[in-house]
């Protein structure tokens, strides 16, 4: 017995090594490659750390460093490899979290508070199951296992549990493997493998651990260490093979060069930031995969568009229905064939399309925006030509940040910088049902109106969007603000340069920013603003800003509403993001932060009224005669 059980502890050490080499390795990388480290790629590295603490207790109990249970060093080695154990769950999870959260809503590009909530989720319950669970374990050491927590019978009860809840996760996965195969990226699958194998490696380290007590005398427990282990080692050589890095290390290796010209090569593009370094499409970093995602599911609104403007016969037929006959929203039937045919024209680039998805697609009030873009003398025509270029449909990873912005929608511009695209949440769609008639009533009535034209609104496979007047044509050689009349959490770090990004009303007060038009000028856009932001209080709406564009470059498109020539440089002026009411969302948000802020009275979140008062002195305050 102890001879079997020496010989596979000696086997568990030698393949947590191993597990050790790679999982440090890897670690190197993640902290070189910035790119590995976005979202979530910083999950991984957690994970990363988890287990290279496990590995590192075994070696380190293995060679009996800490003599004694009484020791500091022990007590610490034992906190230090359950905590590892609890975080190690928390944040495989949490990954497969977010690619579920991804394959639903590929439009989705929020993210921030889901990390924090990851990140502090997990610690902070990790933390609290030790110290309220403290008494149910002690500090045991034997002959193979070495300062570590054993608990009693509630204790091993409680982790079993925890137990039976990840088994059914395990065998969910390997079926949706099979389930998915054909329709998910060669490297997403790989990921869901490396979450399926530490699951399992969880699992075995449950059952060995803590249900087998006895582990002087329980054969099974030595078996089940090294088959731990073994999943260990192969979730790491996975991970690792999935860096680009590795895949470019293996090819200058299988090249023998000489040793000269080897230490003379540079190896900065193995850690260079930019993906567009490497290749080799199969070795994509986890967040590369989730912009393609993304990527793909902008492209799929473009052809939904596309299709939508140039079907003439939709127009017409739903045009010349009585009103009463009309509702809020239009299903549009998408053709697949046509859907192949259009995608063979424009050539779109395999890699930017996952895969062919089925086209639940519907126009909302589409009597209301016919009658806008009519208006605007905007072509349905115009419309197709601006979303059916080639370009709209060439992606890079980063192309839809928004640079400064709190926003958790997608934005997407046309390649003509005619239009924007943007995604909308559920609630943001509650409140337009809401106020859609008012809307269109009051743009229509008032041509000059300053609030931002929406030009559609859609349903496509679940998530709403809307077409939108791309208000900033170059947003490059322009100073763009975003101003609510608020100072808390109001200023964005610019670095060297401030072009291209959308600052705030602290950025603009520091730059010493001030708008210079003549008296003309200054009323005609100050009573539009004050009759844009009394439209607004009536319908009791808050939240929405003020764009404030300073452009110095020449005039060429600044031929709308929005832009007006004043005496120092050219100026845009555009209300946005108006589908917010002063709900409880947004009455716990205010209540947190006059909790937290330093100066409650500058918080953005107030009531439409208060709002309303607050935006108008601010405007008042912008404008230079």
């Amino acid at each position: 017995m102890d001879n079997l059980a020496e010989s596979l502890h000696y086997t568990d050490l030698a393949i947590s090594s191993i597990s050790l080499f790679i999982s440090s390795i890897t670690l190197i990388v993640y902290i070189y490659v910035k790119q590995y480290m976005i979202h979530p790629g910083h999950l991984l590295f957690a994970q990363i750390i988890c287990e290279i603490t496990l590995n590192l207790h075994r070696i380190i109990s293995f060679f009996n460093i800490p003599t004694t249970n009484s020791s500091v060093l022990c007590k610490f080695l034992a906190l230090s490899n359950f905590l590892s154990y609890l975080l190690l769950y928390f944040y495989v999870n949490f990954l497969a979290m977010e690619i579920i959260i991804k394959h639903k809503y590929k439009a989705s590009h929020s993210y921030k508070l889901r990390s924090v909530f990851y990140h502090v989720f997990g610690i902070v319950s990790s933390v609290l199951f030790v110290f309220f669970s403290a008494d149910l374990f002690s500090l045991e050491s034997n002959k193979f296992s070495k300062c570590t927590f054993e608990g009693n019978l509630v204790a091993n009860g409680i982790l079993t549990a925890v137990l039976a809840i990840v088994t059914p996760i395990v065998f969910y996965y390997l079926y949706f493997f099979n389930k998915d195969h054909n329709k998910m990226s060669y490297t997403l699958r790989r990921y869901r493998w490396i979450i399926c194998c530490t699951l399992i490696s969880l699992v075995i380290l449950t059952t060995s651990k803590y249900i087998f007590m006895d582990t002087s005398k329980n054969t099974m427990y030595f078996i089940l260490y090294p088959i731990q282990s073994t999943f260990s080692v192969i979730t790491s050589y996975i991970r690792l093979h999935n860096t680009k890095f590795f895949h470019e290390l293996s090819n200058l290796i299988k090249q023998r060069k000489k040793r000269k010209n080897f230490q003379k090569m540079s190896f900065q593009h193995l850690v260079n930031d930019s993906p567009c370094q490497f290749s080799h499409s199969n070795y994509e970093s986890l967040s590369e995969i989730f912009e393609k995602i993304t990527s793909s599911a902008i492209i799929e609104i473009l052809l939904a568009l596309i299709l939508k403007f140039a079907d003439s016969d939709y127009q017409s037929v739903y045009s010349k229905l009585p009103k009463y006959l009309r509702t809020e929203k239009k299903r549009f039937i998408i053709n697949i064939k046509e859907l192949e045919g259009l995608i063979y024209y424009i050539n779109i680039p395999q890699r930017n399309l996952l895969e062919l998805t089925s086209f639940d697609f519907y126009e909302y009030y589409p009597e209301y925006f016919n009658s806008i873009r009519d208006a605007l003398g905007i072509s349905n025509d115009f419309l197709m030509q601006s979303f059916i270029e080639r370009k709209n449909f060439t992606f890079f990873v980063g192309s839809f940040a928004n640079d400064g912005g709190r926003s958790e929608s997608l934005f997407f511009t046309t390649s003509n910088k005619c239009f924007v695209i943007k995604t909308l949440s559920n609630s943001d769609m509650k409140y337009f049902k809401r106020i859609a008639y008012h809307y269109a009533k009051r743009v229509m009535l008032n041509p000059q109106s300053l609030l931002v034209r929406i030009l559609g609104v859609y349903k496509l496979n679940g998530k709403y969007f809307c077409i939108m007047e791309n208000v900033v044509p170059d947003k490059k050689r322009s100073v763009v603000y975003d101003m609510k009349g608020s100072k808390a959490n109001r200023k964005v770090e610019t670095g060297t340069s401030f072009h291209g990004k959308t600052l705030k009303d602290v950025n603009f007060y520091e730059n010493n920013e001030k708008i210079f038009l003549n008296n003309e000028e200054r009323n005609k856009i100050l009573n539009e603003l004050n009759e844009d932001v009394a439209f607004l209080n009536k319908l009791e709406l808050m939240d929405y800003s003020l764009l404030v564009v300073k452009y110095l470059g020449d005039k060429d498109f600044m031929d709308n509403r929005y832009w007006v020539k004043g005496t120092k440089a050219c100026y845009c002026f555009a209300i946005i993001d108006i589908f917010q009411e002063y709900d409880l969302k947004k009455q716990v948000e205010r209540f947190a932060k006059k909790i937290c802020a330093k100066k409650p009275d500058g918080i953005s979140s107030l009531s439409a009224d208060e709002y309303c008062k607050r935006f108008k002195e601010m405007l008042n305050d912008l404008f230079i005669g």
